[in-house]
């Protein structure tokens, strides 16, 4: 089937398309502030979803693309009381702060774009299970103002995917899938951002599949002779860093998942690994095959999730200062296959904290979280040990990548690693309480 083709749910989204603001990211720059947004963990749904492939040209928003710095309201307007407030609605998603990065001019939203952020807004609730018609202002602002920005975003970057790709390949191609990659600190909800962007893809037609990072960690054996193989090592005793995944596995993944449209008369499957967390008291194991989802052709848009993305190689001294055991980190970042497996990922999702040890914190919520619905867990004080292990990294790598964008591979480390191509990277900013309060700011 054709890619050309437009469904009719898709097209009820927006009626234009956003293009790319002139300037280039600026990922340490100051945060545009906002009302509060709180995120929670619930399970990511991943696996094949829909295998119709709709055009997304009209799928963005109405408006004229502004080419800078967008106007806000000098206050932060109340919440919608309903989605049937359209008027509402369209204030409340234009004073979000991640709404500049989206390309679009306020003034010329029409009310029918703004009826779809309505309906998107509607469908984000039914996925969190909360009434649209009574929410709490933090919620609000993360439906509103987090998410379906988010959502906006990443259908503007696979329609301008799409359009790249039918101008060079040959005619009857299908487009390979977009791989948008989403990196954030542990516990600050990027598997719920996940989850839910991929909800909304299968609602409005758009095939979608995602995976995380972990996914590809050490089976339980391996990682233990690992582990014993580094008697001195604290950083690779557990899973986590750099050096404790299958990278070549998840690289053979992610190129079977963007090579999975190549053939047009057959249909490809790809089975994609699954790490199960609560196996081993906590400790966490490769999940048995038959637990690994099966995505089948045709395939939109890929989702790769992952504390550690981004993260560029540092010096070695630079390691060495940061913690005595950092440069064992360091050298498979460097040396294993994660260069190849960045150079894969065609878009960025940078959710970005100003103090790591938030983390600390995020975790411990989580695992009590889990422990409350009686799944086998960490204890807490095996939490802070284990949160303890990632902190070096954070403070190594985390800043770096903030100020120079995720790393795309490559061996040149010592410079700007943002494409040409800007919008290519959608920042979002959160604080302790993972309420949003800022994006990249866009200049004009």
């Amino acid at each position: 089937e054709s890619d050309m083709h437009v469904a009719s749910a898709t097209t009820r989204l927006v009626s234009a398309r956003a293009t790319p603001h002139a300037s280039r990211p600026r990922l340490d720059a100051p945060a545009v502030r906002a009302s509060p947004c709180r995120g929670t963990a619930r399970p990511t749904r991943r696996g094949p979803l829909s295998d119709s492939a709709p055009d997304v040209t009209r799928t963005m928003a109405s408006g004229v693309p502004s080419g800078g710095l967008e106007t806000h309201p000098p206050l932060d307007p109340p919440p919608p009381s309903s989605p049937e407030d359209v008027a509402a609605v369209r204030a409340y998603v234009q004073s979000s702060p991640l709404f500049p990065q989206l390309g679009l001019h306020p003034a010329s939203t029409t009310d029918a774009a703004a009826e779809t952020w309505a309906h998107l807004a509607e469908t984000l609730c039914a996925f969190l299970r909360l009434d649209p018609n009574d929410l709490a202002q933090d919620s609000a602002a993360r439906v509103y103002k987090y998410y379906v920005p988010a959502y906006l975003w990443c259908v503007g970057r696979l329609e301008k995917h799409r359009h790249e790709k039918r101008a060079s390949e040959r005619p009857k191609t299908k487009t390979r899938p977009l791989c948008v990659a989403l990196t954030a600190p542990q516990g600050c909800g990027k598997t719920t951002l996940v989850a839910a962007l991929e909800f909304l893809f299968e609602k409005n037609g758009v095939a979608a599949a995602s995976a995380s990072v972990d996914d590809f960690y050490l089976t339980g054996a391996e990682q233990d002779k690992l582990s014993l193989a580094n008697p001195g090592n604290a950083l690779l005793r557990y899973r986590g860093n750099a050096g404790t995944h299958d990278v070549q596995l998840a690289v053979n993944t992610l190129r079977s998942l963007r090579s999975i449209n190549d053939d047009d008369f057959a249909t490809l499957t790809v089975s994609v690994p699954r790490y199960d967390k609560t196996l081993r008291g906590g400790r966490g194991d490769r999940a048995a095959r038959e637990f690994w989802p099966e995505i089948t052709a045709p395939l939109d848009i890929v989702l790769l999730e992952g504390w550690m993305l981004g993260f560029a190689p540092a010096a070695d001294a630079d390691a060495f200062a940061a913690h005595p055991d950092l440069p064992a980190v360091n050298a498979a970042l460097r040396d294993d296959a994660y260069g190849d497996l960045h150079a894969l990922l065609d878009d960025w999702i940078v959710v970005r904290v100003r103090d790591t040890r938030w983390v600390r914190s995020w975790r411990l919520e989580a695992e009590q979280q889990a422990r409350s619905e009686g799944r086998p867990t960490l204890t807490d004080a095996e939490v802070a040990d284990f949160v303890n292990r990632f902190l070096p990294a954070y403070d190594l790598y985390a800043g770096a990548m903030y100020r120079r964008g995720p790393w795309r591979g490559g061996t040149d480390l010592t410079g700007d690693s943002l494409p040409c191509d800007e919008g290519s990277v959608f920042v979002v900013e959160v604080d302790a309480t993972r309420n949003v309060v800022g994006g990249r700011e866009v200049k004009p």
